[in-house]
């Protein structure tokens, strides 16, 4: 696959990781004994550099035990999900949020930042085709997110299924099939990403296999996304005292129109004017006017703050955003706005690889 990358181990043999911060994911340790999930959450928080929230009554009485030493980051918010008999979920934060639900016994892979999961495998019947009787299939839906430090931008619709085998030796095949490379076979179903932009699901249909019941015993591939880091910054420094300063920030130009006191808090107003799309890097997407970036307030402490709220509407080629910054802690100032943004996209092929998958 030429201009493509490969997103495997190999890659630290070979030398062809092409970000040196992005191969392996971000290692953290979690070593809790009895405390409150709160506690533990910032301790996450705290070795991730990753926003962690608690959501629902129903956890504040929950204490959890962790011994986890230099793991993955998905390795370890699974385990405090477990601990906890807990759901988690990508938060518009561009972080996670643990809340009520079940704790995901669903089968995960792990691959560098990113995470898959398989969240439903069922039997239905496909009544597609208009001029032919319904048929069977078998429908499997997986998810996909990456930690907050990675960006994805407009990805192909695609899943390439390399090997699909039940416990009986059985391969299975999609049920509309398009000869991918090195011969796997291309689904091209996906459905939206989440409002977060740390996530997608994709939708797959097999032909199910003879008899009910058993595993899954493998099944691999990988899907094609476009990849970047947030290595883009941009600063506006003491902004209360800016007004419509201007700063260029990969495909768009970022105007402080005003950041002012506002119920303790602080209000801010940019601008963000696209360029056209003639002159607009290729895998960058602009469905809101952070395009998958970060904006943060630093105070003179070098404490990091994120919004508390944001709003946006349209002006032509132009977005105009309302930020809303909680009060500072005290004697604090701001010293600066930071923006992060996404640079040099360039397409990855990221692998999955589920083993004895229960089989409806």
């Amino acid at each position: 696959m030429p201009g493509k990358r490969r997103w495997r181990a190999a890659w630290v043999a070979i030398g062809l990781f092409f970000f040196s911060g992005l191969c392996g994911g971000k290692d953290v340790s979690l070593v809790v004994n009895d405390v409150p999930i709160s506690e533990a959450a910032k301790v996450l928080e705290r070795e991730s550099g990753y926003k962690i929230e608690c959501w629902g009554e129903e956890l504040k009485g929950k204490r959890v035990t962790l011994d986890l030493k230099n793991v993955p980051f998905f390795q370890a918010l699974l385990a405090l999900a477990k601990a906890a008999n807990c759901g988690y979920s990508p938060a518009r934060t561009r972080g996670y949020v643990l809340e009520p639900g079940p704790a995901y016994p669903r089968p995960t892979h792990t691959e560098g930042p990113f995470q898959f999961r398989i969240l439903k495998i069922a039997r239905e019947l496909d009544f597609s085709s208009l001029l032919a009787s319904a048929k069977p299939v078998l429908r499997l839906w997986m998810h996909v997110q990456w930690e907050p430090k990675v960006w994805v931008g407009d990805s192909r619709d695609t899943v390439h299924i390399v090997s699909a085998k039940t416990d009986q030796g059985q391969s299975l095949t999609l049920v509309t099939i398009d000869e991918g490379p090195r011969g796997s076979q291309v689904v091209r179903t996906k459905t939206s990403s989440s409002v977060s932009s740390l996530s997608q699901q994709y939708y797959i249909q097999l032909n199910p296999p003879e008899a009910a019941g058993g595993h899954l015993a493998e099944l691999k591939g990988y899907v094609t996304l476009n990849v970047a880091e947030l290595t883009g910054e941009i600063r506006f420094e003491n902004p209360l005292r800016a007004t419509n300063e201007k700063r260029a920030a990969g495909e768009a130009e970022v105007t402080l129109v005003s950041f002012t006191p506002r119920d303790g808090g602080f209000n801010a107003v940019l601008t963000f004017a696209r360029k056209s799309s003639e002159e607009r890097q290729p895998g960058l997407r602009a469905s809101s006017p952070l395009s998958g970036g970060e904006l943060v307030l630093l105070d003179d402490a070098g404490r990091t703050h994120s919004p508390q709220g944001e709003s946006w509407t349209r002006e032509g080629s132009s977005h105009r955003m309302g930020l809303q910054f909680a009060e500072l802690p005290e004697g604090r100032t701001p010293a600066a706005l930071v923006f992060r943004f996404p640079a040099s996209p360039r397409e990855v092929d990221v692998e999955f690889e589920f083993k004895n998958v229960p089989l409806p």
